[in-house]
């Protein structure tokens, strides 16, 4: 009963729990809802407000975009004015300036013109000057063959281009002459020349002609020298025929035929040496002769396998003489052999028993081969040599007994070499270990060296390009530039190089110093051949730019030396033209000018004072300048030219003494001297002479 009504009480609070649980959830469902209708209305209220918002601010948006286009429109009408106004000053201005433009374009191309006019006519004039001087250039080469023709066209440019050469013309006038003269003198003296080489080619025809039948008589006599060769050869030939093959001659027989053979061998082949060497003497004399150069080439061509047919048989009959003589020496060797070794044996025989015991072996190893027989050695040759029942060594054993102490000798000379070369291998392992310990510190110095030269290269890279800019700015200002101001700016330019050069060449000596130690380690060649490459490359690539930047600043130095040249030339014609133009005006010629200025025609030399008084005396009027550089230049010319002869005649005279020596040489040398050394010694002495 308490059981059940505890079941009763549970019941009823499970009831009770339930009724609580769901009165709870419809509370909770209500009050849910509740606030779903609140967040519902919310919502729609905040919906219908934003688009309010929305409609007012597309009203605002609608009025501010309207009252945007209206002040853009003013903007615009405001613009528009103003543009138009700009455009009508513009277009003013713009006539303003076409009017002063064109005007400015008119009076340039009045100055254009007025230019081009002179510079047309200093181009004309020096076109004219360049036509002179070009005819002038041509006939101071001028030949016998075109000597007429140059003459000629030498009067028509006269004709035509001298009057339009300006101020140059009486200095071109005179230079016409001085040339024309000079001209005539040199084809008259080409003329006598081609007189005396037509001589010297006759008498070089004769030599020629002289020369070909001394060849022809030099081949007869090579005929001759064959055909002798020839039959000696044949002697000799049939004299071994008899020995050819098998014979069943006796040796005395065979002796006289060969005998006889090498007699008449010897023969033979001094007459084909005498052949040969008759063909070597003369044949620089034979291929002298270039007009039968193909009959002689022919001739010499037939005669030399005729020679070595000759030869050839002559070698082939005492070949066959000297077997037969061998085959019989060779008989008589072995007997004389078996002699030789039986008085041997009987010398380390010395109790005559026809054996030999252990004491004459040993004497015999130490006398005739100076070698002590070890003990084990010994044994072994008695075992095999000595029969059973025998007291030593039999005389038919005798060579075997040489042959095993040579034997022994050798094995104890090669277990020596062995411990030789044991030792010598194990020096060089332990050379090798300590190469190896050192080969790691020595590569990282080394690519520590390379390293370092690297960056010294580098570090002459600015220098090296600013020497490249400054050679560069020369080459394109050079003919800007004044002869003093490029020669000036060319020496500080190859000053520049040269130092950046001075500075690269020791360099360049380190750098084959590394590349010479790295190569006594060879370990270390291959390893290091990119680094070295790469240096070495470098440092050749900055010597090439250094060498184009002098190459550009010694152009520049020649320009300067050319323009130099160049109005040194022009003043000196200018001179030239005044002082023929006061000796003529004397009434006297070009040749009297020396003896005018100088006062007599046995004076040696004119001096400054000399000339200036002459031109005074003429009313010359030359710039003082111009005669000093003119007079100046001639002078340093003559100190020049006397330089070079003294420098030539020292020459020679070294040249005299040298053969004078030479020749002292020779005749003083002792008689033991060969006479082809004489003979050379006495050709270089009269050349040298």
């Amino acid at each position: 009963n308490s059981r059940a009504r505890s079941d009763s009480h549970k019941r009823r609070e499970d009831r009770n729990d339930n009724r609580r649980r769901r009165e709870e959830d419809r509370i909770s469902n209500e009050e849910r809802r509740r606030r779903e209708e609140e967040e519902e209305k919310r919502r729609r209220e905040e919906k219908r407000r934003r688009e309010e918002e929305d409609r007012e601010r597309a009203k605002q948006e609608e009025e501010r975009r309207k009252q945007e286009e209206e002040r853009k429109k003013r903007e615009e009408e405001k613009r528009k004015e103003e543009n138009e106004q700009k455009r009508r000053e513009e277009w003013k201005r713009h006539e303003e300036q076409v009017k002063q433009k064109a005007e400015e374009e008119r009076k340039r191309q009045e100055q254009e013109a007025k230019r081009r006019e002179e510079e047309a006519l200093v181009l004309k004039q020096q076109q004219s000057t360049l036509a002179v001087l070009r005819v002038l250039q041509k006939l101071s080469n001028a030949n016998p063959q075109n000597f007429d023709a140059l003459t000629q066209e030498l009067e028509d440019v006269m004709k035509t281009e001298l009057p339009q050469t300006g101020s140059q013309r009486d200095i071109l006038q005179a230079e016409a002459d001085r040339v024309l003269e000079y001209a005539k003198q040199y084809v008259e003296q080409a003329r006598e020349q081609q007189l005396k080489w037509e001589e010297m080619r006759i008498e070089q025809q004769q030599k020629q002609e002289e020369q070909e039948n001394k060849v022809r008589s030099l081949l007869s006599e090579l005929g001759e020298l064959v055909t002798v060769a020839e039959a000696a050869s044949d002697n000799a030939h049939y004299t071994a025929a008899p020995l050819a093959g098998e014979h069943d001659l006796d040796t005395p027989e065979v002796l006289r035929i060969g005998k006889a053979v090498e007699d008449a061998g010897r023969t033979a082949m001094s007459a084909c040496s005498a052949c040969a060497d008759f063909l070597v003497q003369n044949r620089p004399v034979i291929d002298a002769a270039e007009g039968i150069l193909s009959e002689s080439t022919a001739t010499i061509s037939t005669m030399q396998p005729r020679i070595q047919a000759a030869t050839r048989q002559a070698t082939e009959a005492l070949q066959r003489a000297k077997e037969n003589k061998d085959r019989i020496g060779g008989k008589l060797a072995l007997t004389s052999y078996q002699d030789k070794q039986g008085t041997l044996f009987s010398k380390y025989d010395k109790n005559g028993d026809g054996v030999l015991s252990r004491s004459e072996i040993a004497d015999y190893s130490m006398e005739e081969f100076g070698f002590v027989l070890p003990q084990i050695n010994f044994d072994r040759i008695w075992s095999l040599l000595v029969e059973d029942g025998s007291d030593g060594i039999e005389f038919h054993e005798f060579q075997l007994l040489k042959t095993c102490v040579g034997i022994a000798r050798d094995e104890a000379i090669g277990r020596k070499k062995r411990i030789l070369r044991l030792e010598r291998e194990e020096r060089e392992r332990e050379e090798a270990v300590r190469r190896h310990a050192m080969l790691g510190g020595t590569q990282k110095v080394l690519t520590q060296r390379c390293e370092e030269l690297m960056a010294e290269v580098s570090a002459l890279d600015p220098l090296v390009q600013a020497a490249e800019m400054d050679a560069e700015m020369l080459s394109s200002e050079a003919n800007q530039l004044t002869t003093d101001d490029l020669s000036e700016k060319a020496s500080r330019v190859e000053a520049s190089v040269e130092s950046v050069k001075e500075m690269l060449k020791d360099i360049q000596t380190r750098i084959a110093g590394l590349m010479t130690h790295v190569g006594d380690w060879p370990e270390l060649v291959e390893p290091m051949r990119t680094e070295l490459t790469s240096l070495g490359s470098k440092s050749e690539v900055s010597g090439m730019r250094l060498k184009k930047a002098q190459g550009m600043a010694t152009n520049a130095r020649h320009l300067a030396w050319h323009k130099e040249f160049t109005a040194f030339e022009t003043m000196r014609l200018e001179v030239a033209a005044n002082l023929r133009g006061c000796i003529e005006a004397r009434g006297g010629k070009i040749d009297d000018l020396f003896a005018v200025i100088a006062g007599g025609a046995e004076a040696n030399e004119v001096t400054r004072p000399q000339i200036y008084a002459f031109l005074n005396e003429c009313q010359c009027e030359i710039e003082q300048e111009k005669l000093d550089t003119v007079l100046t230049g001639c002078a340093e010319a003559n100190m020049g030219e006397a330089i070079a002869v003294e420098e030539d005649r020292r020459e020679l005279v070294d040249k005299d003494r040298i053969a004078a020596s030479a020749t002292v040489a020779a005749i003083e040398a002792p008689a033991a001297v060969a006479p082809a050394e004489a003979t050379a010694a006495a050709t270089e002495a009269e050349a040298g002479t």
